[in-house]
């Protein structure tokens, strides 16, 4: 008799099995937690989200930094307003390359099918998680204003919104070695 069980929370994951699932993909079970508030620019949102996930999913294994992990912060301007876009994706390290994109690719599915467009979406799935968030900014003023220029953080740190990234670690090797 095969016993498992997930646990996820927004900063790490709990998982049990009495098979081992160390390198095996799994897509399910997964849980979507979005917001109720719908993304701004929704002509165009769906579009510019599937090109920015399109655009991370294939530097995820190859990340240094924190391995497996990729977030990225973006300002879009579009004739319709601007709005900041956080994102990032992650997979389990225990996952090749191509197992990584498919977990990936199925989860910005999830996002793209499941809720609409909601101005926020985190998908957990047992080898990876996925997930955005979007601030509107606000219209510029009309004439020209004495205030400083909105300061953005450095492209380089992870977005606010996200938590530190899930450490997923190997299990330890029952033989000791």
């Amino acid at each position: 008799l095969n016993k498992r069980a997930v646990i996820y929370y927004t900063e790490c994951m709990v998982r049990y099995s009495n098979v081992s699932f160390f390198s095996l993909l799994e897509v399910t079970p997964n849980i979507v937690l979005y917001s109720n508030l719908p993304a701004p620019n929704p002509n165009r949102f769906n579009q510019t989200l599937s090109d920015k996930f399109n655009q991370l999913i294939p530097n995820v294994s190859s990340s240094s930094l924190i391995p497996y992990f990729v977030p990225d912060y973006e300002r879009v301007t579009q004739a319709e307003g601007s709005y900041e876009l956080e994102s990032m994706v992650q997979c389990s390290p225990d996952l090749d390359r191509f197992n990584c994109t498919v977990c990936l690719v199925a989860a910005s599915l999830t996002v793209s099918t499941c809720c609409g467009l909601p101005s926020f979406a985190l998908v957990f799935s047992p080898k990876c998680v996925l997930g955005y968030k979007t601030s509107v900014l606000p219209s510029p003023p009309l004439s020209p204003s004495s205030s400083p220029p909105l300061s953005l953080p450095p492209i380089s740190a992870p977005p606010p919104f996200l938590s530190p990234p899930l450490l997923f670690t190997p299990p330890p090797n029952p033989s000791g070695s």
